[in-house]
């Protein structure tokens, strides 16, 4: 994989050396073993907890919600119609196990302050490549005693992502079209938004 965007950053340069140290065939294995290849010291990752989504439906629907509708979550007809359309797909990942949801106490956009952070995945790698990959993936940042009164979102929602650290910043690591992006979260609190903006940029040789 080549750097094509962020050469001059040291978290870019040391990806790249990562990236190609390890005899990765194709796509999908790359994305199934991100978190064998993002490895410590340089690259640790948050300690995820999986939550029980049978016990927590609520919680669930709101990040299944906020997952795909991103900001126009706020508006209330425009979630029940979603919903309306989109609920027999809810019910199906929570029913076939498809779906999972984590959370994670870190400093996700790096203001000094803890963050209750939830990340919704959809299980996709064969059994035993890698039971923490997945197919899409989205971050959520929820108040600890009312997670359904949460107001910030975080304006990304990739195919494949994974959040890691380096030097103490929080970065995510996604897919985009024939290669990955490594993104950093920055705070837009005019828009009660977290926007990831890409840092460097690789491609598939």
């Amino acid at each position: 994989m080549s750097l094509v965007k962020g050469q001059e950053y040291e978290l870019c340069q040391s990806l790249e050396l990562a990236f190609n140290s390890r005899p990765i065939q194709s796509e999908e294995e790359f994305w199934c073993n991100t978190s064998n290849i993002l490895e410590p010291p340089l690259f640790p990752q948050p300690i995820w907890n999986e939550i029980d989504i049978t016990k927590n439906l609520d919680l669930a629907r709101e990040i299944f919600l906020r997952s795909w509708l991103g900001a126009r979550f706020r508006d209330a007809d425009v979630v029940d119609s979603f919903w309306e359309q989109r609920q027999h797909l809810f019910n199906e990942e929570v029913s076939q196990g498809v779906m999972r949801i984590e959370v994670s106490n870190l400093d996700f956009n790096f203001d000094g302050q803890q963050d209750r952070v939830y990340r919704y995945t959809r299980r996709v790698c064969p059994q035993g490549v890698e039971a923490n990959s997945s197919s899409i993936g989205s971050y959520h940042i929820l108040d600890e005693d009312d997670p359904i009164l949460g107001k910030i979102t975080l304006s990304y929602f990739s195919k494949s992502t994974e959040a890691f650290f380096f030097r103490g910043r929080t970065y995510l690591l996604s897919f985009q079209l024939n290669g990955a992006s490594i993104r950093e979260p920055h705070d837009l609190p005019n828009l009660l938004t977290i926007a990831m903006v890409p840092i460097c940029e690789f491609e598939w040789e």
